[in-house]
């Protein structure tokens, strides 16, 4: 009589146990996904640097830079640079503030002997900046 009882237990443990497998694979299928999409933000990333870079680079080598340098394209990724007059002698970077305080101008033509640069590149919704100052 025992052997009728114990007809559906093979079906039961079977379905448990796929869905314990089931689970297992979801849930490693979520984390590669998540790491996939962090090793292609890497990759914008660089990207995004590079754009930068060249930024500064085209800056550099303006013998008088203008204030501010329009989105730029290349292959994909995007770079805007602007430039800070400096007219002390210690050339602090005050890209935070609203306007130029006292003994900083925002002139392309100053005798200054400070410029500061900051350049930011974008590659799709990544961005990098790099800050200089010469």
């Amino acid at each position: 009589m025992s052997y009728f009882k114990e007809k559906g237990v093979a079906l039961y443990l079977v379905l448990v146990i796929m869905g314990i497998l089931l689970a297992a694979v979801l849930g490693l299928s979520a984390a590669l996904i998540g790491q996939i999409k962090t090793i292609k933000g890497i990759g914008y990333s660089v990207k995004a640097l590079y754009a930068a870079d060249t930024g500064i680079e085209r800056v550099l080598l303006d013998v008088i830079p203008s204030a501010h340098y329009p989105q730029t394209g290349i292959n994909g990724a995007f770079y805007e640079v602007w430039v800070v007059c400096c007219e002390h002698t210690d050339p602090d970077c005050l890209f935070e503030v609203d306007e130029c305080p006292s003994g900083l101008i925002e002139d392309p033509d100053c005798p200054a002997r400070y410029f500061c640069y900051k350049s930011v590149g974008t590659h799709e919704k990544t961005k990098r900046a790099i800050e200089i100052t010469r």
